[in-house]
C-alpha cells in the first residue's frame, strides 16, 4: 500500500500549502508508477494487515525560502531546502525494511532559483534510489 506523502513545510500558508499538496501528488504519482514499472509487486489498494503486505511511506520537510532575498542578497540568504525520508514497513509488525534519505539545497540560481524545480528533481532521485534498492 502506498500512504499519502507526508509533506509539511516551515511556512504554512494558502500558497505553501497549495504547493505541498501538487508536491505530494506529484510524489505519489511517481511513486506508483515507478513501482509498477518494476513489477513484482502488487499496489493494494486499502492498507492491510494481511502476511506480507508492506506500506509504503513518504514524508517530506520544505522550506521553500525566500526567492527574492536568494536573488537579491545572496550569500545563502533566503534559502530553501527539503528532506525526503521513504520507509517500506511490514504492514503487520511495524518493522522497517528498506529506508531511503534524500535532501537539497537551493542557496543561490538565476533570478533566486527555483525551488519548485529542486523538489522535483529530488524526489525523483529518491523514489528512483528507493526502487533500485527493491529486492
Amino acid at each position: 500500500y502506498v500512504e499519502e506523502p507526508d509533506v509539511a513545510s516551515a511556512k504554512q500558508n494558502e500558497k505553501t500549502s497549495e504547493a505541498n499538496a501538487r508536491h505530494a501528488q506529484y510524489a505519489r504519482e511517481l511513486i506508483i508508477t515507478a513501482l509498477q514499472e518494476k513489477g513484482r509487486l502488487q499496489i493494494l489498494s486499502d492498507i492491510g494487515t494481511t502476511p506480507d503486505s508492506l506500506t509504503l511511506q513518504t514524508t517530506m520537510r520544505i522550506v521553500y525560502g525566500s526567492r527574492a532575498a536568494r536573488y537579491l542578497v545572496g550569500y545563502g540568504a533566503g534559502s530553501g531546502s527539503i528532506s525526503i525520508t521513504m520507509k517500506l514497513v511490514d504492514s503487520t509488525s511495524g518493522e522497517v525494511k528498506l529506508e531511503v534519505n534524500g535532501n537539497s539545497t537551493l542557496a543561490i540560481g538565476l533570478f533566486g532559483g527555483d525551488m519548485d524545480e529542486v523538489i522535483r528533481k529530488n524526489i525523483k532521485r529518491v523514489v528512483n534510489e528507493f526502487v533500485a534498492q527493491l529486492h
